[in-house]
């Protein structure tokens, strides 16, 4: 089995996949970062986190191989569900564990970001939009991916608010969805070592934490701004476990 750990892009991604990642290791089953290293898999699972980006057939085949050759592992994900990922899950080769934020949070999240990103010559490139409207548009394709994600048979969909207010409940769902030999055991012991309080810089990021904060759209973002998520995707807000206001 191989676990898939996707996730709303700013919605504690990479925070959600070390603590899967470290899980399984921890478990006996393989660290991911070493079937990349030994496999040289770089062109497949990219970056630090993994990312496996879309899940096509030849791309799950080759993980799932490996899964059967070693020992089950993590790799993660921003991408929609294929056909082919739908496939593997249903014949049980995969597990998909798809996280999630409020829209709002993450709309600001993904300023910031890319605020950070345009202060650096060589990051400048890779930043996205800076204002309201052109981030709102990114919210909205990012939200299809969750409607996908939801409608995708077998997937366990996560909210970010959840894990951080109670984040050893839902690592334990998260291992009782798995139906795996994975120990709930080390819980606490990651969720010493991911504190956010105690994290270094460069742990913040690999981890991809930037504030963090749950409900900071509340605070930070104008009333304008606040009326066109109700007004626009309301009904979503609610859908996905959210107030209006």
């Amino acid at each position: 089995m191989v676990l898939v750990s996707a996730g709303m892009p700013k919605s504690g991604t990479g925070y959600i996949y070390n603590l899967l990642n470290d899980m399984f290791v921890l478990s006996g089953m393989c660290d991911a970062r070493e079937i990349k290293r030994r496999y040289k898999l770089d062109s497949i699972l990219h970056e630090y986190n993994c990312n496996i980006r879309d899940l096509t057939f030849l791309k799950l085949s080759i993980v799932v191989l490996l899964s059967y050759l070693q020992r089950p592992f993590v790799v993660k994900t921003h991408r929609r569900p294929t056909l082919a990922a739908k496939l593997f899950l249903r014949l049980g080769l995969i597990k998909v564990v798809y996280i999630y934020r409020d829209p709002r949070d993450v709309l600001l999240s993904d300023i910031d970001h890319s605020k950070e990103r345009m202060k650096h010559e060589d990051t400048r490139k890779l930043a996205g939009p800076t204002d309201f409207h052109s981030a709102f548009q990114n919210v909205k394709r990012v939200i299809n991916t969750w409607r996908l994600w939801k409608q995708c048979s077998g997937a366990y969909l996560l909210r970010y608010e959840d894990l951080m207010s109670n984040p050893a409940d839902e690592m334990k769902k998260i291992i009782a969805y798995l139906n795996h030999a994975i120990s709930s055991d080390h819980i606490d012991t990651l969720l010493k070592r991911y504190d956010k309080s105690s994290l270094d810089k460069h742990q913040k990021n690999y981890l991809h934490f930037n504030k963090g904060i749950v409900s900071r759209y509340r605070q930070e973002m104008q009333e304008e701004h606040r009326r066109i998520f109700k007004e626009q995707i309301g009904d979503t807000l609610l859908q996905m476990g959210y107030p209006l206001d």
